[in-house]
């Protein structure tokens, strides 16, 4: 009886390559509120305070004539948000012990 899991005269079948790193997810530009809220730990009033403000980018997509749209905030702008507070953080703590 042949055996099925073998091929070209008893060598074992190779399994597929791991995927290449380029295959991996790529980092967002936009993502949507609940998104921001979820990898940030900043709460959805504070965001929209932070945009308000200007220290996040942010825009509506949203039809033409349309009142309500989709939120999108900058992925980049927010991380750079969160190591700009990081870092002012870290540096007013530095003299405490």
């Amino acid at each position: 009886m042949k055996n099925n899991s073998l091929s070209n005269g008893g060598e074992p079948l190779s399994r597929p390559a791991a995927p290449a790193a380029s295959t991996l997810p790529l980092k967002p530009e936009w993502i949507r509120v609940p998104e921001a809220v979820r990898v940030s730990g900043i709460s959805r009033s504070s965001l929209y305070e932070l945009i308000a403000s200007g220290k996040i980018k942010s825009f509506s997509n949203r039809q033409r004539g349309a009142v309500r749209g989709i939120r999108l905030i900058s992925y980049d702008s927010l991380m750079a948000y969160l190591e700009r507070a990081y870092q002012q953080s870290s540096g007013s703590e530095e003299g405490v012990q």
